[in-house]
């Protein structure tokens, strides 16, 4: 089994890191994505954690890196960052063998990239281009979309268009941010669906929850078999109605003797 999280850190990497090694040393993530890092490349050492390599997004290149990953020693060398795949200076981090490729992503409500004239454009290229996978698929993190309120936006519509188009499931099914927004007619707690996870693997599963240092949930992806065919168990199932005592032993294929030593199913049959 691999578990893959993802966690918008909310407000930097460097003042929530005493909240991620807690967190790591209690869930022992296979990979954890960290959003909103705000990582400026100073003092790398005060953010890396034991038996953990530290991989950080091309978009360190225009200032802040906004996506960090951490990757268990375990997977290091069965799962190879494909740097090709990321687009120009997005923060989406993807990692990938011949079976399954995980990606992490974060997409900001403000563009930092000031060489990019649409960058709501430019992150779905990116996406369409790296789920074209014959494998499995993970895509996880945070969108700052909402599928159900957004979905007559245009990122709204570019989400639905690359899902669809990628052949991608929605596993998340509750809000995953939670806020207290004041208002003219009061107070009021707002809730979104914004941190999602897709794949094309009927055999992932995903859960969120809350854990204290950010309003956004802690996102917790996982999965049993690589294959994109959902595990399943062999029954088999047979009618006896009608049949001979003869026909209904021969059918069986279990020789008399075995059968002679479980009356019970004989009784059954």
């Amino acid at each position: 089994m691999i578990n893959i999280f993802s966690w918008n850190c909310a407000g930097g990497i460097k003042g929530k890191i005493d909240a991620i090694r807690n967190l790591i040393a209690k869930s022992n993530p296979d990979f954890l994505f960290i959003s909103e890092a705000e990582f400026d490349g100073e003092n790398v050492e005060y953010i890396e954690i034991e038996k953990y390599s530290l991989d950080i997004a091309e978009s360190l290149s225009l200032g802040k890196a906004r996506l960090l990953c951490y990757v268990h020693e375990t997977y290091r060398n069965v799962f190879k960052r494909l740097k090709h795949l990321e687009g120009h200076r997005e923060n989406i981090i993807v990692y990938g063998n011949k079976d399954l490729r995980i990606v992490g992503i974060y997409r900001g409500f403000k563009n930092f990239n000031i060489h990019n004239k649409d960058p709501l454009k430019s992150i779905f290229d990116c996406l369409h281009g790296l789920s074209k996978f014959n494998g499995s698929l993970i895509v996880q993190g945070d969108f700052n979309i909402d599928p159900l309120r957004d979905l007559n936006t245009r990122q709204g519509k570019l989400l639905l268009d690359w899902s669809l188009e990628a052949g991608l499931t929605q596993l998340m099914k509750k809000p995953t941010r939670r806020r207290i927004v004041r208002k003219t007619s009061g107070t009021i707690l707002e809730e979104s669906m914004i941190d999602l996870a897709f794949t094309n693997n009927p055999n992932f599963d995903s859960l969120n929850f809350w854990i204290e240092g950010s309003d956004h949930d802690f996102i917790w992806s996982r999965v049993f078999a690589f294959g994109k065919k959902r595990l399943t168990t062999k029954v088999s199932i047979r009618d006896f109605t009608g049949l001979t005592h003869k026909n209904m032993l021969n059918n069986i294929r279990i020789p008399v003797e075995q059968i002679k030593q479980l009356p019970e199913l004989v009784m059954i049959c």
